[in-house]
């Protein structure tokens, strides 16, 4: 995916223009651990919303001041780290400093450098705060219940479809897969899962009945 097909929004401020490509399914899960609390209150309230709106970014902008130092400077640089700015050349600029992880000089005010960020994460996580909880009741066979050993912060969830071969690794990299599309692999594979496991009940109360 080139960048161009990336770029989920344009903003326009002190008369530059920057264009701003989507964030990684790491980086996305990496932010969304970072404020979990706040966007778990906002999952609630902004879900079903025709529009995304200005107001819950301005939560997100405001959460910033609560943060330390080192989580507000790993959130910036996740949002900010592949933006561009558009040159007097003609030319796209980079405005993150990949080498020292900073913003350039000049590239950005800190006004405007906060509320771009806050924008930019809720357009990346916006589709998947808002999705509807998937939901069933457990009717299969229960397997042994045993203390499972995963990797931490979610990562075992972001990685499942790459185990179960439903998505490539570099997906997950490059922005061609965001938080929502793993949520809907993983409710695919918990579908299956328990179809497997319904059918293996019905299978074994067959042969009982027999």
């Amino acid at each position: 995916m080139s960048q161009e097909q990336r770029v989920i929004f344009r903003i326009i401020t002190d008369g530059h223009m920057y264009r701003v490509p989507r964030m990684n399914a790491f980086d996305q899960m990496w932010v969304f651990k970072s404020i979990e609390p706040l966007f778990r209150g906002m999952a609630a309230s902004v879900r079903n919303k025709p529009s995304a709106g200005g107001v819950d970014a301005d939560l997100i902008l405001n959460e910033f001041a609560s943060m330390t130092d080192e989580n507000l400077d790993g959130v910036i640089s996740r949002a900010l780290r592949n933006a561009e700015r558009f040159g007097d050349g003609g030319e796209w600029l980079e405005v993150w400093d990949q080498e020292a992880d900073q913003l350039l000089e000049g590239a950005l005010s800190l006004q405007d450098l906060l509320q771009a960020c806050a924008m930019i994460i809720w357009q990346n996580l916006r589709p998947f705060l808002t999705r509807d909880p998937f939901e069933f009741d457990r009717m299969g066979k229960r397997p042994p219940s045993f203390d499972a050993v995963t990797l931490p912060d979610g990562l075992s969830w972001l990685l499942t479809p790459v185990q179960r071969g439903m998505c490539r690794y570099e997906s997950l990299l490059d922005g061609t897969l965001t938080l929502n599309d793993v949520a809907l692999m993983n409710d695919f594979l918990m579908a299956e899962g328990e179809n497997e496991s319904r059918a293996y009940k019905a299978a074994e109360e067959n042969r009982d009945n027999r």
